[in-house]
């Protein structure tokens, strides 16, 4: 009851902040209100809400009574985000605070001004020579769209004119000097740089290229050089303390010659390999590190931040490793994230590499790869979702919303672990461990999520998971 109190707030929260609002979203809120005030006694019972000196017995809290508005106000005037704070606080230290660093302590408001007037004269510049260089013409009326650009060259190897209706299509077709929105620091656009590179617009890139475009919402990126160059697989599977790696490779091998690539990814099932089996191959190319980067839930052109996936051997620090999980697809039917969970798993990535091409591997494919250790998903029992109270399934947990994990192992209890293309993440997520009522005194920052035998998949860990998972 307690735990689904809190749970109840952080979705109304989550909910509320949405740049898409409907009237299903309008139910879910007020459902996440309903809940809270379903299980908020638990909170009092357990002397959790307190003052400074003893527990408060009731919730006279204006702010939470003003919760019961909230719906109301989205459904007469629109998102509540549009009317949130940031971008005028923002506003104050673009116009304000940054002009008067470059002033001498006198007459600020009028050297604020010319600060400000002689910044939209060098802005003014710079898009009117993006679109210059870019041959953009506004005064072109023809009805043709943005074609392909492998096929937009005319017969000088010029671009042609071309429509743009949007402000997207503008930023995307204008290569400005300096960024016209947002911060002065851009966010480095993955997609376009796959897409660059797809299309042969970035000489001498090595190959395979070290930037791909995964699905229509993902894009992996990896560094130029790998962190261990041409290491044997015995080596690598001792110094990641993985010791079925060669036999996970062999099986890839075997799997790979035998399905399409874009069939059903299967992670785990009986070992076809054997502890010394022969490989076409004997050098790993390894890398540490990669970087995942996606696009808005509600906006799709809109590109995030790009996360770092971890994947390092054990060191001092981190003596069983250091290393994330993330979404993994396994299904190229289903496609993330509108897809949920369906068709997709959560994994360790415990190492990244590509193969050494030899002669004798014709038939498995240069590509990026990940050893990863699969988790299965714990059966709850959640009415809401099933309908019946005794039913077990792949469901949320009904009073935290969240997935409750375990690591599969196989009948002989070692981890499942197995090669998986690096081209089927999807997504970093957070794994929670679940302590239960006593902790264990032994489990540290470093070693909670490989000693812990169950675990949260944590949907607060950014909003664009939330909705995903919600």
């Amino acid at each position: 009851m307690f735990i689904g109190a809190i749970r109840a707030l952080l979705d109304f929260r989550y909910l509320a902040q949405a740049k898409v609002i409907n009237e299903a979203t309008c139910d879910q809120i007020q459902k996440a209100l309903h809940d809270f005030h379903l299980y908020k006694q638990a909170i009092l019972d357990a002397g959790a809400r307190r003052g400074k000196k003893k527990a408060i017995l009731n919730w006279y809290i204006p702010k939470l009574e003003f919760l019961q508005s909230v719906v109301a106000n989205i459904q007469l005037n629109g998102v509540a985000i549009q009317w949130s704070a940031d971008t005028t606080e923002h506003a104050h230290i673009e116009v304000v605070k940054d002009p008067t660093k470059s002033a001498n302590n006198q007459n600020h408001e009028p050297q604020i001004c010319r600060y400000l007037d002689r910044l939209d004269k060098l802005r003014d510049f710079d898009l009117a020579t993006g679109i210059r260089e870019s041959k953009l013409d506004f005064r072109f009326r023809g009805d043709n769209v943005i074609p392909d650009p492998d096929t937009f060259v005319d017969k000088l190897g010029e671009q042609s004119h071309f429509n743009i209706s949007t402000t997207a299509d503008l930023l995307a077709n204008v290569d400005f000097v300096s960024p016209l929105i947002g911060s002065t620091r851009p966010t480095v656009d993955y997609f376009k740089i796959a897409s660059q590179l797809k299309l042969g617009q970035i000489p001498n890139a090595p190959h395979p290229h070290r930037t791909h475009q995964s699905s229509p919402n993902s894009t992996f990126h990896l560094t130029r050089d790998p962190s261990f160059k041409r290491m044997l697989v015995d080596d690598v599977a001792t110094l990641f303390n993985l010791p079925d790696l060669r036999p996970a490779l062999g099986d890839y091998g075997q799997r790979i010659s035998q399905t399409e690539e874009s069939s059903t990814t299967l992670i785990g099932g009986r070992r076809l390999s054997g502890d010394t089996c022969a490989l076409p191959f004997l050098y790993l190319e390894v890398w540490n590190q990669l970087r995942i980067q996606t696009k808005e839930y509600h906006a799709p052109h809109g590109v995030l931040a790009a996360h770092t996936v971890n994947a390092y051997p054990p060191s001092p620090e981190w003596p069983l490793g250091h290393y994330d999980s993330v979404i993994a697809n396994v299904d190229p039917a289903e496609k993330w994230p509108q897809s949920g969970l369906k068709g997709h798993i959560v994994v360790d990535v415990r190492v990244v590499f590509r193969i050494v091409p030899t002669l004798a591997m014709q038939h498995i494919p240069d590509q990026f790869l990940a050893y990863v250790q699969r988790f299965d998903i714990v059966p709850q029992v959640n009415q809401s979702i099933s309908g019946s109270r005794t039913a077990k399934g792949p469901f949320p947990n009904p009073y935290s919303s969240l997935y409750i994990l375990k690591r599969a192992k196989r009948a002989d209890q070692r981890i499942i672990g197995d090669i998986l293309p690096l081209h089927r993440i999807r997504a970093l997520v957070d794994i929670a461990p679940r302590f239960g009522d006593i902790a264990n005194k032994t489990l540290t920052a470093q070693n909670s999520t490989v000693y812990s035998s169950e675990y949260s998949l944590n949907k607060y860990f950014d909003k664009e998971l939330f909705w995903a998972l919600t």
